[in-house]
């Protein structure tokens, strides 16, 4: 009711639950092409500053039922944006036959990253929050690769096997 609303209507709470952010998120990325082990090469560096913003749900002192889980999540009107810095660095061929074969390194490092923990519940049902937890960085290598089959045969010029694979880590 107008009386009673559902939603607090409390100038001083609606503020709490509210940010703005004025941020820079810097950007710069290096290339180098040239024909080291194949027709084209690149060689790319790249660092940027970006944000992971909470989600309406996230910032919202309600509980929802998460659909992938079918958990009970308690939002939190207390959870800030997460900073995060990227480093990377991407090797690329390219052959003229269509094949390509690229390997990557990548860092992260995440201040004030967005989690999921648990928390009290009654019986068996679990319960999770959202926090900001410290930090975290999350890791890896990436390697990927495009072959045409036309080597095998003429009559398997339009067939291709493509594979990637992903190797990280991340601490919390």
């Amino acid at each position: 009711t107008a009386d009673d609303p559902q939603i607090t209507q409390d100038p001083d709470e609606l503020a709490a639950g509210t940010f703005q952010s004025d941020d820079w998120f810097p950007a710069v990325a290096l290339t180098y092409i040239g024909n080291w082990w194949a027709e084209t090469f690149q060689l790319r560096f790249g660092w940027s500053e970006t944000v992971v913003r909470p989600d309406l749900r996230e910032i919202t002192d309600a509980s929802y039922i998460d659909p992938v889980t079918d958990d009970l999540v308690d939002g939190n009107p207390g959870v800030i944006p997460a900073d995060v810095t990227n480093y990377d660095m991407r090797a690329e061929w390219f052959f003229t036959s269509g094949d390509n074969l690229t390997f990557s390194a990548f860092y992260k490092d995440i201040a004030n990253p967005i989690e999921f923990f648990e928390s009290a519940a009654s019986d068996t049902n679990t319960t999770r929050e959202i926090v900001n937890a410290e930090s975290a960085e999350v890791y890896g290598i990436e390697l990927e690769g495009l072959k045409n089959l036309a080597f095998l045969s003429p009559n398997l010029s339009g067939f291709y096997v493509q594979a990637n694979v992903t190797l990280h880590k991340s601490e919390l």
